[in-house]
């Protein structure tokens, strides 16, 4: 080993290990009992506390640290040495050091080289891939160091230049010459951005992260990243500090610029197009936020934000042009060609008209990128943004003409709205929120439904004024409240399923719509299905006591715990009957005290039967419906959790039949029959000569295979009424079942 290089090795050990001797003093002085949690230990640490890790050391030792590491990895390199190295870097954190040391200078003045040195030594460490994998902790210390610097007017203008062209020099070479990842996650580390906008200030980027269930519909490494280290370029370019904005815009402009110049570069390119691999390596999911973030920094005061943001626009759909070119295919019509010279003509010549480069982006996105820069103007509309609120809302509006979104980016839109419509005021941003949410709802009324839900699952005020706005769209209730149907037939309302709560928050929402009258015409288009689904979930979901039952039926207004849930569902059950003008039922409903058997644990399946039996009486045309929807239910789909009640309340329509008269009676009722059991078989033929003959045996037969040991005995009560006075013909069926379901039956 050379001088030189056994001079930086032990000027590195020295320093990190005098290091180490301060932190552990500092942590025996400042750590309190208990121990600090780590936000605490953060805190602790931050730049304005009065015990820092590097007090006792002196400039000159950190420069020498510094100069040291840039060293011994320019000998690595020609040494070919590098893999040693990268052990050796690793074990003394030296990435962490340095991000530490950023940390500690003064964000009030420039007065060393040492942020500039820090910036040489990360390039340095690059080359041996000695930096951490996720980089986005480095570059927020990096920014947040250098960016959030004084105006340059009251700094050394020759010193703050060069630690500038050193925070350049460091992003292209990790982005470009020795990435660690694929150049597309190098940037996306870079530009990183989100809802880390909110509450990010100059005076120490405070951030207060969404919900996590925000995060979770983002899914993915990418909204930990986000929560975690939310402090990365993007975020500061909507800052209130004119020179931090500047200083932004200007870092994205030098790395669009060598963005555009290494799709141009290589051997890869033919007729203007490069290799795929090349362009999967530089996907870029921030590309609509980045795009959307530099179109509202182009309508900034200060003349070189607005200059740096229209030139890396330029580059950016230089980019998106090569990326558009390369995907088309092979053989293109003269139409296309046209097209794509013309394109090519534009992003030679460029324009500095914000719309018109808005309208040419949008041409090339993806739905996805395009769903990012309407969110990004949105985030631009709110009051609190330093953004021109008049032009981000201009810009939604414009981006939403010939839109055709994927269900996902609705869902993102619309939990988008929700939570930052109260923080938008001024008009023009309401009115443009108010005539998009429509639209979305026309859209895609299932997945508007399914993000309203989620938004909120008590449908409480201020989501309630959104389902409004979408319900308002022509022709899109019966579709919303088909969706709501779906949901109420997936999973019982207090089962932990998949979906979580939405049964629940579909039947909150449905008794909302049924307190508005306009939404009743259209809502009593599916009365008789939603009938069935509320009546099986009261059916499914209630394991009440009797005193539980007593509490619900004495007061169904007030809600209590833990039977608040079935409260909602009796009162929707109360509501969509009076809607569908089926009165008579609700009476007839409660005469029998059938919400309470409904309910009860040990008295729901009489309840039930009763209720079959009262409907043949009280409304016989509506219960032909509801019966023949029972029916198709059972025949055509796996029920799962609704398969009990549906087969109890099926059973009992056919108490009593025949499904042919053995006697040739011509299909005279028999004369024992009760009253009840009479209207139940004559609903019960009329099913018959609705559906081909032997719809109901084949129901039964199914279902008699069940694993259900109570579905068998339904199935087997139906069919011995069906067979009432010749059950000689079913008996070889009857012993071919036993034996399939005892496997120690042998006959």
């Amino acid at each position: 080993m050379d001088t030189a290089k056994r001079c930086a090795v032990d000027t590195i050990e020295t320093f990190v290990r005098s290091t180490e001797k301060v932190t552990a003093a500092a942590a025996i002085a400042v750590l309190p009992h208990p121990p600090l949690n780590p936000l605490q230990l953060q805190e602790s640490c931050a730049p304005r506390a009065p015990l820092t890790l590097w007090w006792l050391q002196d400039e000159e030792q950190k420069l020498r640290f510094l100069r040291s590491i840039c060293t011994i990895c320019e000998t690595a390199v020609e040494e070919n040495t590098a893999q040693e190295l990268r052990v050796f870097c690793r074990h003394n954190e030296l990435a962490e050091n340095i991000m530490e040391l950023l940390s500690e200078e003064p964000r009030g003045k420039l007065c060393s080289e040492l942020r500039q040195q820090a910036m040489a030594a990360i390039t340095a460490l690059s080359a041996v891939e000695a930096v951490m994998r996720d980089k986005i902790p480095l570059f927020t210390t990096c920014f947040q160091s250098i960016l959030l610097l004084p105006s340059e007017q009251d700094l050394d203008i020759s010193l703050y230049s060069r630690t500038l062209r050193a925070l350049d020099q460091m992003l292209h070479t990790l982005v470009f010459v020795h990435p660690t990842a694929s150049i597309g996650e190098e940037l996306q580390s870079i530009f990183q951005v989100g809802s880390a906008r909110r509450g990010c200030t100059e005076e120490g980027c405070s951030f207060h992260p969404p919900p996590f269930t925000f995060w979770s519909e983002l899914g993915g490494r990418r909204a930990e990243q986000e929560l975690l280290f939310p402090q990365v370029l993007l975020s500061f370019t909507c800052l209130q500090n004119a020179a931090v904005r500047q200083r932004a815009v200007g870092r994205i402009w030098k790395l669009s610029h060598s963005l555009a110049l290494f799709c141009q570069a290589g051997p890869h390119r033919s007729m203007g197009r490069i290799s795929l691999a090349r362009y999967a390596e530089l996907r870029l999911p921030v590309l609509g936020q980045l795009v959307g973030s530099l179109v509202l920094c182009c309508a900034y005061q200060e003349d070189r934000t607005r200059r740096s943001a229209v030139s890396a626009l330029r580059h950016l759909y230089t980019f998106i042009l090569g990326r558009a070119r390369w995907e088309a295919p092979q053989e293109e019509d003269e139409e296309k060609l046209k097209q794509w010279e013309d394109d090519h003509k534009f992003s030679l010549s460029w324009t500095t008209n914000v719309m018109v480069i808005v309208l040419r982006f949008a041409k090339h996105f993806y739905s996805s990128e395009k769903t990012d820069f309407i969110l990004t103007a949105l985030q631009g509309m709110s009051d609190c943004s330093n953004y021109s609120t008049q032009l981000a809302a201009t810009l939604m509006a414009v981006l939403m003409v010939d839109f055709k979104p994927a269900p996902t980016d609705v869902q993102r839109i619309v939990m988008a709205i929700h939570r930052s419509r109260k923080l938008i005021t001024e008009e023009q941003a309401q009115r443009t929120i108010q005539n998009t949410f429509p639209w979305l709802a026309a859209s895609d009324p299932r997945a508007t439904t399914l993000s309203l839900l989620r938004c909120s699952h008590t449908c409480d005020k201020d989501t309630w004024e959104l389902w409004e706005m979408a319900l308002s769209s022509v022709g899109v209730v019966p579709q919303m409240v088909q969706e709501l149907l779906q949901l109420l037939e997936m999973a019982p309302l207090g089962q932990e399923t998949e979906i979580g709560t939405l049964p629940l928050a579909a039947a909150m929402a449905l008794h909302k719509i049924l307190q508005h009258s306009q939404y009743g015409p259209q809502v009593c288009l599916f009365v008789l299905e939603l009938f069935v689904a509320l009546i099986f979930q009261m059916v499914s979901s209630a394991s009440l006591k009797p005193l539980e039952v007593t509490a619900i039926m004495e007061d169904l207004i007030c809600p209590s715990a833990p039977t608040s849930d079935i409260r909602i569902l009796v009162k929707v059950v109360h509501k969509l009957l009076q809607c569908a003008d089926l009165d008579r039922l609700v009476q007839a409903m409660d005469r029998h005290k059938l919400w309470g058997q409904l309910l009860g644990a040990a008295t729901w399946r009489d309840g039930l039967r009763t209720l079959a039996r009262v409907m043949a009486r009280k409304c016989r045309a509506d219960s032909v419906h509801i019966f023949s929807h029972v029916q198709k239910l059972l025949w055509y789909h796996q029920l799962q959790w609704r398969e009990v009640p549906a087969m109890v309340f099926y059973t009992e329509v056919g108490i009593g039949t025949v499904q042919r008269s053995p006697r040739g009676d011509g299909g005279k009722l028999p004369p024992t029959l009760l009253p009840a059991h009479r209207c139940a078989l004559q609903l019960h033929r009329c099913l018959e000569l609705q559906e081909e003959n032997g719809r109901t045996e084949k129901i039964f037969r199914k279902h008699i295979r069940s694993k259900h040991s109570e579905i068998q005995e339904l199935a087997l009560c139906g069919l011995r009424n069906l067979y009432v006075g010749r059950m000689h013909l079913l008996l070889p069926d009857v012993l071919t079942w036993l034996q399939d379901m005892r496997a120690d039956i042998k006959l």
